[in-house]
């Protein structure tokens, strides 16, 4: 994890969150998409805190939207579009940020094997 990637963990892991998931998280995203250099690892913390903060929209609803059952009172709540809209921006994130890493180890294996 890099040095500004800690420094944002301090700040949005509440207190009650699992360091020990968040940094499992970063190590799962790390497996899959074995980063080399600085942006590519600088892409995957940022995916991991894309991925943490849906986790915490989704949980929020849980816990405070979705708390009355019935379904015409979840469907008129004057937040729910606000938290649509909040997780549609964190999942476009995410997929702008696979995209990214995708794409600049794409560009890595380009320069390695372009032959002199």
């Amino acid at each position: 994890m890099t040095k500004e990637v800690r420094l944002l963990t301090k700040k949005i892991l509440a207190i009650g969150d699992s360091r020990k998931q968040f940094k499992d998280l970063v190590t799962g995203l790390r497996e899959e998409f074995k980063p080399e250099g600085f942006y590519e690892n600088l892409l995957v913390d940022k995916l991991a805190l894309d991925y943490w903060r849906l986790k915490k929209v989704l949980l929020y609803e849980k816990e405070h939207i979705l708390k009355d059952e019935s379904l015409e009172s979840y469907l008129c709540n004057k937040y729910l579009n606000q938290f649509i809209n909040y997780q549609k921006s964190i999942e476009k994130s995410i997929e702008n940020g696979i995209k990214a890493l995708k794409n600049a180890k794409e560009e890595r294996k380009r320069i390695k094997f372009i032959p002199f």
